[in-house]
């Protein structure tokens, strides 16, 4: 209790039994743990901050496309002239691309900047702006259709509010969804091959690409991708699982609180046979929240790691060569975890280094502080008189210290630091054992002469 602070007894228990559930501190289920939780969390959050957006100006293109509208079908309603109309309409296009819903989608809908943009672009005053946007009961308006479509995705959604259905769904309500079962991009409520042709996923939704998401974020979309168990297939989540799912609370068995996160990626290191009491509740506990049965459960951490490459970006892609030899920045790093606002208690504040040099890893990037001490061929005076002959290159430290170690950089909850750590925990000394760096004046141990 003295050397680490705590004032009770039953405090030395409670982190002992901390301890023992977690496992060993640097076991593989904190990493996997923490790797599923962000995985899942940017997918969900990419979806939620994308899909409102895309779903409303799909819908309304697919709309005008049926119904032969244009740009101009909606600007010459308020403006004052042809001209105005047509010098609105060359600005935003709606000729197939999505740029010229959006723009006017962004502009009723994400405040006053994006407001006073719109109308500095069009040159429109207030009242035209008003009769555009906010002239719901003209069903003939862009706000009217607009408010129109919010209401058909409500409905067609079911986006229900207790026993009402809300005039349009929340972004929360949307994100779980599609999420969990790709229901927006399966399911359009204006069917059209360019715009919202079905679809697993949003990264692969009509003709006209979301570069914010060159991969799939849904989880629905990892389940195409995951293999069956004994001839059970990973499930789809509805709403409501996937809302208990980003829970935060543990009682929930939400994964958004780690420590459920990583109990999870414990349990699935062992076979169920091998699972302790505590696991095998633990799994029961989850299996009965989600509403899912005991292979189900396992197969939605299954489904996770393939959603790692979420995070990691596929398992391959293109770089030049200059890239690979002076390094580039990854946005990986970040994905994984924030040193600054993750929590150290939990074992999350892990800083990645964000340079990634897979040529010269030793010369750039957090290894770039490495340092090695080698004798230089010179003789070393004894303080006696005679001089001892050392061969050239040979390696006296490392980092300063006299064992082969790794360079790292850890967040001590005050800063990031520069430390260290020993390749093998009972490494030979450099003096016990001949190391050099590997420069041309190696010795070579067949012969007395150097290269």
């Amino acid at each position: 209790m003295d050397r680490f602070g705590f004032l009770t007894a039953e405090s030395v228990s409670c982190w002992v039994s901390y301890s023992n559930r977690l496992d060993n501190m640097s076991s593989p289920n904190q990493a996997d743990g923490t790797l599923i939780q962000r995985a899942i969390q940017l997918s969900y959050d990419d979806i939620e901050t994308i899909l409102p957006n895309q779903l409303a100006t799909r819908t309304m293109a697919a709309y005008n496309v049926n119904n032969n509208f244009t740009c101009s079908s909606y600007i010459s309603q308020v403006a004052a002239t042809p001209i105005q109309t047509q010098f609105i309409c060359d600005i935003y296009d709606f000729d197939q691309a999505l740029v010229g819903i959006q723009g006017f989608v962004n502009a009723t809908w994400y405040g006053d900047f994006y407001k006073a943009s719109f109308m500095n672009n069009t040159g429109l005053n207030e009242t035209q702006y008003d009769s555009l946007f906010n002239n719901v009961s003209d069903a003939a308006s862009f706000g009217g259709v607009l408010a129109a479509i919010n209401q058909n995705v409500s409905t067609h959604y079911n986006c229900t509010d207790g026993d009402l259905v809300p005039d349009n769904c929340t972004s929360t309500q949307l994100a779980a969804k599609q999420w969990g079962s790709s229901v927006c991009t399966l399911d359009p409520v204006i069917p059209n091959e360019m715009y919202t042709k079905d679809s697993i996923s949003m990264a692969n939704w009509g003709n006209f690409k979301i570069e914010a998401l060159p991969q799939a974020p849904e989880y629905a979309f990892y389940v195409t991708i995951t293999h069956p168990t004994n001839g059970t297939n990973p499930v789809l989540l509805n709403e409501t699982q996937v809302t208990d799912m980003f829970a935060y609370d543990y009682t929930w068995y939400g994964l958004n609180n780690t420590y459920t996160a990583k109990l999870f990626a414990q349990v699935n290191q062992y076979a169920p046979s091998a699972w302790s009491g505590n696991q095998t509740a633990f799994v029961d506990g989850m299996s009965a929240q989600y509403g899912l049965n005991t292979t189900e459960v396992l197969l939605v951490y299954d489904t996770f790691t393939q959603m790692a490459t979420y995070i990691t970006g596929g398992s391959t892609q293109v770089f030049q060569n200059r890239d690979l030899i002076l390094g580039f920045y990854s946005t990986m790093a970040n994905k994984i975890c924030n040193p600054f606002t993750a929590s150290t208690i939990k074992g999350d504040a892990i800083y990645y280094e964000p340079i990634v040099t897979p040529s010269i890893t030793n010369y750039l990037g957090p290894l770039s502080q490495q340092s090695l001490t080698v004798f230089t061929g010179k003789s070393i005076p004894d303080g006696t008189g005679n001089f001892t002959e050392q061969p050239a290159g040979k390696i006296v430290a490392q980092n300063g210290v006299d064992k082969p170690n790794k360079v790292f950089i850890v967040y001590n909850g005050l800063e990031l630091i520069t430390t260290y750590e020993f390749l093998e925990e009972d490494s030979q000394t450099f003096h016990d054992f001949e190391a050099f760096d590997g420069q041309q004046n190696a010795p070579i141990f067949s012969g007395d002469i150097t290269n």
